[in-house]
């Protein structure tokens, strides 16, 4: 589930940019921030990297332009 979600994320950041979902890179960090010390990660901190890793690699540019205006 966690790799599907991480999936739908990048599709959606493909078609429609980072606004066509402004709510997804904030929860993604509050995920990773608020998750308790590991290892083992919690799964919502562990889909969230994984989701932000996705999202780098697919997305580079995107997410520059995003940050760098």
């Amino acid at each position: 589930v966690r790799h599907a979600a991480g999936s739908l994320a990048t599709t959606v950041v493909g078609h429609e940019g980072l606004d066509g979902w402004p709510e997804l890179l904030p929860r993604l960090l509050q995920l990773v921030e608020h998750a308790p010390p590991g290892p083992p990660l919690a799964p919502a901190a562990e889909g969230a990297y994984s989701a932000l890793h996705k999202l780098c690699e697919d997305h580079t540019a995107r997410l520059q332009l995003a940050v760098l205006p």
